[in-house]
C-alpha cells in the first residue's frame, strides 16, 4: 500500500506542492470535499519528511474548553513536557514561551493537525487562539497548525471537485476558483474574494488537470459528463487566468446554454452526430458574430443582471430534499468502472442494460460511490452514530453521520456484520429513477432547481 501511494503521489503535482509547502514551518490550510485524501496526503507528506505530529478530530473537540486540552495534551507528547494546570490559551501561551526561551534543545518542530470536517463548528476567536500559538517560535522551536476542512469561512462552502491548499487564514485573497460537481454538466467559474494572492497555494499551473483528476476520484466513473465538459471547455479552462470579465460573461453564458441543452438529453455519447450538434449550437448561440450588437448587448447585460443577483448568495448548497434526490437519483444509474479494482467483493456489479431507452436501476451501490453521493449532505451537522465500527475505517465521523442520515430518509439500505470489513459492506439504493420523480413532483422540486447555482 504504501508502495502505491508513493507511486501515485509522486505522480501528482499537487503532492510536489504540497511537501514544500509543509516543509516551510508554516501554518497551512488544506481545503477540499470529504473522500479526496486531504488527510491520507498531509499525513503521508509529514511522514516523508520525517515531521513529527499530532491529529485532533475537532468532531470531538466542540467546546473551547475541550479543543484547548486537546492540543495541551498533544504537545505534551510531543515535546515531552508535561503541561498541568493549564485551563486558558493564554496560560498555554506563557508556558510555551518559557519552555522554548528556556529549552536548549533543537529541532523541536512539529505540527499539530486540526481535522475539522465542518469549519463553522470552530468559532473565529478559536482560530486566534491557534495562530497566537504558532507564533511563539524560535529558529529551532515551534508548534504549527494544518487545518484540513471542507470550508472556507464565511466565504464558500466547497463543492466536489478540487482540492486546495490556502497559507493565509486571516487575509482576503483574490483568486479564481475552476470546480465541477457531481451533478453539473460542464464547468462553471466563479470568482471569490479572498486578500493577497501571493500567500495562495492553489496548483495554478494545473488547476484545470487537478479538476479532473480530483473529479475522476471522487466520482469514479462519470466520464461522459467529464468528456463533453473537456469538449466544451478546453480551450477556456487553460487560459481562465487572463480571462477579461467579458470572457467570463461569454463563458457563463456559454455554460448556460450547454447545461439546458445536455439536460434535455443526459445520454448524449461524446464523438457522437448528437454530440457534435450540441457544440455547434452552443457555439452559435454564444458567437457575437452571428448575432447583431444589440441582441448582443441585451443577453450580455441580462446576463451580468442574473450574476449580480445572486452574487450576495455566492454558491450556496440548494434545497436538502433535492441533493438528497439528485445524489440517489445518478447514483443509482451511474455504473462505476472502477468498483472492481477499487473494492473486489464488488466486482460483479455490472451495469444492466437499457430496455425500450429505460434504464433499470443498479441496485448495488457502492461505500465508495456513497462517499460522492454524501458530499451533498457535508452542511448538515447531525451527532448521530453509525453501527459500523467507525475506527476500522478511514473516514470521517461525519461521512457515517451522512450516511445514517440518507439511510435513515429511506434511500439507501446497508448491510454489514459486526467482523466486516471495508470492501464487506453492502449498500443498496432504495429509490428508483421514477420513485425520485415521483417525490420530486410531490414535494415541488425542480431536478435543474440543483444547477442554478450562479
Amino acid at each position: 500500500m504504501i508502495q502505491q501511494l508513493e507511486e501515485l503521489f509522486s505522480e501528482t503535482p499537487q503532492y510536489n506542492k504540497l511537501y514544500w509547502i509543509l516543509g516551510q514551518y508554516n501554518n497551512t490550510y488544506v481545503i477540499g470535499p470529504n473522500g479526496v485524501g486531504k488527510t491520507t496526503a498531509v499525513h503521508f507528506c509529514l511522514d516523508k519528511l520525517k515531521i513529527p505530529y499530532r491529529r485532533i478530530n475537532m468532531m470531538q473537540c466542540l467546546t473551547k474548553q475541550s479543543l484547548l486540552q486537546a492540543i495541551v495534551n498533544e504537545i505534551s507528547e510531543l515535546w515531552n513536557q508535561e503541561l498541568t494546570k493549564i485551563s486558558k490559551f493564554s496560560e498555554l501561551i506563557i508556558r510555551l514561551n518559557s519552555i522554548i526561551s528556556t529549552s536548549n534543545q533543537k529541532n523541536r518542530r512539529a505540527y499539530i493537525i486540526i481535522d475539522a470536517p465542518q469549519y463553522p463548528q470552530i468559532e473565529f476567536i478559536y482560530l486566534q487562539k491557534l495562530f497566537a500559538l504558532s507564533e511563539i517560535k524560535s529558529k529551532t522551536c515551534s508548534v504549527n497548525f494544518i487545518f484540513i476542512c471542507n470550508q472556507l469561512p464565511n466565504i464558500i462552502e466547497m463543492p466536489l471537485g478540487i482540492t486546495m491548499i490556502f497559507q493565509s487564514f486571516d487575509e482576503e485573497l483574490q483568486i479564481r476558483i475552476i470546480y465541477a460537481h457531481i451533478m453539473y454538466r460542464a464547468i462553471m467559474l466563479e470568482d471569490y474574494q479572498v486578500q493577497k494572492q501571493d500567500n495562495v497555494r492553489a496548483f495554478a499551473g494545473q488547476v484545470a488537470k487537478d479538476v479532473f483528476v480530483t473529479f475522476s476520484i471522487i466520482t469514479t466513473n462519470l466520464n461522459n459528463l467529464i468528456q463533453i465538459a473537456v469538449g466544451l471547455f478546453e480551450n477556456f479552462i487553460y487560459q481562465c487566468v487572463n480571462l477579461t470579465n467579458e470572457e467570463q460573461l461569454q463563458i457563463r453564458q456559454q455554460y448556460l446554454i450547454a447545461r439546458k441543452l445536455l439536460f434535455e438529453n443526459p445520454f448524449l455519447q461524446i464523438n457522437s452526430k448528437e454530440f457534435k450538434d450540441l457544440i455547434e449550437e452552443v457555439e452559435s448561440q454564444k458567437n457575437p458574430q452571428q448575432k447583431s450588437i444589440q441582441e448582443s448587448k441585451k443577453q450580455q447585460a441580462e446576463t451580468k443582471t442574473a450574476i449580480q443577483t445572486l452574487e450576495i448568495q455566492k454558491i450556496k448548497l440548494p434545497k436538502l430534499p433535492s441533493l438528497i434526490l439528485l445524489s440517489s437519483y445518478y447514483a443509482s444509474r451511474n455504473p462505476e468502472k472502477t468498483d472492481g479494482t477499487i473494492f473486489r467483493d464488488l466486482k460483479k456489479n455490472k451495469r444492466q442494460s437499457k430496455v425500450k431507452e429505460q434504464l433499470k436501476v443498479k441496485q448495488k451501490v457502492s461505500l465508495y460511490r456513497l462517499i460522492a453521493i454524501t458530499q451533498s449532505l457535508m452542511s448538515i451537522n447531525e451527532n448521530k452514530e453509525f453501527s459500523i465500527e467507525k475506527q476500522q475505517f478511514n473516514q470521517s465521523v461525519q461521512f457515517y453521520q451522512q450516511i445514517q442520515l440518507l439511510s435513515d430518509q429511506g434511500f439507501i439500505k446497508v448491510h454489514h456484520k459486526k467482523d466486516d470489513i471495508l470492501n464487506k459492506i453492502k449498500l443498496e439504493c432504495q429509490i428508483t429513477e421514477k420513485q425520485a420523480f415521483d417525490l420530486a413532483a410531490e414535494l415541488n422540486i425542480q431536478f435543474n432547481e440543483f444547477l442554478s447555482a450562479f
